[in-house]
C-alpha cells in the first residue's frame, strides 16, 4: 500500500543540512512516516516545500517530492502556479492514502486532489483551533480551504477526546482519537539541572512569560530553545530581555536528534502557550521523566489543577505536572515550591511521567494502531 504524508516544513527532519524550522506537527508526521517505512507492506512518500533539494529525492526508504518555495509569490499567477505544482507533486506520489496534519490551504487542496482521483484522505488535527472553528473564522482564504478539506476528509484524527467532542459538537463531524507519539527510551537521566522551555517564537506561545519567571527566580537556571518564526513577533525586544537574564541560556535551534539531551537534563518543562493541542514537547518531557508546569494548556485534563492543603503542589506523586489555568501567581508558585518537595516524592513523580509516556505515547506501539487505521481507511 502506498501512503503519502503532506507537510510543507518537514524536510529539515530528513536532511540535517537544511536549517528550516519545524514544529510538533512536523515531528509527528516524520516519526509516523519513518516507522511506517520500516514495514515492507507500505511504500511511503512525503510531499514538502522546495528548500533547494532535488525534485524527487530519497532518504532511507522514503521518497520525497518537492513542491514550491514557501515564500514564492503572492500574486494571482504565482498562486495558481503553486497550486498546480502542489497538485502535481501529489500526482507524482501516486499514493492510495494521503495523510496531512495542521490546518492550512494544503488541507483543502489535498482533499480536492483525493476527491478528483478517488484516493483516500486522512486529516490529522494539530492545535485546538483546528477543531473549535477559530482557524476557519480568523484565516479568510486559508480558512475556507481548510474547512473544505476538513469536511471532505475520509477520516479525521484528533489528538484527544476533548478535541473530538468539540469537533463533533460544532461541526457535526466524527473522528478517531490517536495520541501524539515519540521514541521512548528504556530509561531517563536522574540528575536534573534547569527549567526548560521549547517552542517557536510566536505570540500564542507567550515566551515573555518564561522570561518573567527567569527574572523572578535569579537563583535558578533556565534554558529556552526558541527558533525564530515568520509570525509578527518582536524579536529585538525579546533579545533585549534575554540579555538581561544572566540565569537564562537561550538556544535558537536544536536538531531533533539532539533535543533529547535538553529534556533529559531538565528539572521541569514549562509551557506558557495560550492554546495548543497535545504538544509533542509534553510527550518529550514525560518520556524523559520530566513533569510539566503549564500556564494554561491542559490537554485532556492530564495535568493537576487542584491545590493541596499545604499549597499549590499536586496531592500525590501520580501526577504529570500542574496547570495554573492562566493564573500567573499559581504558575510561579509551583516553580517556587518545586524545590520543597522531598527527593523521594520528586523521584516518584518522574517515574510516573516516564511510565505513563511509555504506556501511551511510544511510537513503536502507536504505529501498529496507525497501520490498522490506514488499512481500514483504504
Amino acid at each position: 500500500m502506498k501512503v503519502c504524508f503532506i507537510s510543507p516544513f518537514i524536510y529539515s527532519l530528513f536532511d540535517d543540512a537544511c536549517a528550516v524550522n519545524f514544529g510538533g506537527a512536523e515531528v509527528q508526521l516524520f516519526l509516523l512516516a519513518s516507522e511506517l517505512a520500516e514495514d515492507e507492506t507500505f511504500n511511503v512518500s512525503v510531499v514538502t516545500s522546495d528548500f533547494g533539494q532535488e525534485v524527487v529525492c530519497k532518504f532511507g526508504k522514503i521518497h520525497i517530492f518537492r513542491t514550491f518555495k514557501p515564500s514564492q509569490g503572492r500574486n494571482f499567477f504565482k498562486i495558481l502556479v503553486n497550486i498546480l505544482n502542489f497538485l502535481g507533486a501529489l500526482k507524482k506520489a501516486d499514493a492510495d492514502v494521503y495523510v496531512q496534519r495542521n490546518a492550512g490551504v494544503e488541507t483543502g487542496l489535498t482533499a480536492f486532489f483525493c476527491r478528483m482521483f478517488r484516493r483516500k484522505f486522512i486529516y490529522m488535527l494539530s492545535s485546538d483551533i483546528d477543531s473549535n472553528g477559530r482557524y476557519i473564522s480568523e484565516n479568510g482564504f486559508s480558512g475556507f480551504f481548510y474547512k473544505f478539506g476538513l469536511n471532505s476528509a475520509d477520516l479525521r484524527i484528533c489528538q484527544s477526546q476533548e478535541q473530538a467532542d468539540v469537533l463533533e459538537s460544532l461541526s457535526n463531524l466524527k473522528s478517531l482519537v490517536f495520541p501524539s507519539s515519540f521514541s521512548i527510551k528504556d530509561c531517563y537521566l536522574a540528575e536534573k539541572k534547569y527549567f526548560l522551555w521549547v517552542g517557536r517564537l510566536i505570540s500564542l506561545k507567550q515566551p515573555f512569560l518564561f522570561l518573567k519567571l527567569a527574572t523572578m527566580f535569579p537563583d535558578k537556571n533556565f534554558v529556552m530553545i526558541a527558533p525564530r518564526s515568520s509570525d509578527s513577533f518582536d524579536y529585538e525586544l525579546f533579545r533585549e530581555k534575554v540579555s538581561n537574564c544572566p540565569n537564562l541560556d537561550y538556544v535558537e535551534s536544536v536538531k531533533l536528534s539532539e533535543i533529547d539531551r535538553y529534556f533529559n537534563e531538565a528539572d521541569l518543562f514549562v509551557n506558557t502557550s495560550e492554546f495548543e493541542g497535545v504538544p509533542t514537547s509534553f510527550v518529550q518531557a514525560w518520556a524523559n521523566g520530566v513533569p510539566v508546569v503549564s500556564f494554561k494548556v491542559n490537554p485532556g485534563g492530564l495535568l493537576n489543577e487542584e491545590t493541596g492543603e499545604s499549597g499549590i503542589l499536586p496531592v500525590n506523586e501520580e501526577s504529570l505536572g500542574f496547570c495554573a489555568k492562566g493564573e500567573f501567581e499559581n504558575f510561579s508558585k509551583f516553580i517556587s515550591e518545586f524545590d520543597s518537595m522531598t527527593k523521594d516524592r520528586i523521584s516518584k513523580m518522574r517515574g510516573f511521567c516516564f511510565e505513563f509516556s511509555k504506556k501511551h505515547y511510544d511510537i513503536k506501539n502507536n504505529v501498529l494502531k496507525f497501520k490498522k487505521i490506514i488499512i481500514n481507511t483504504d
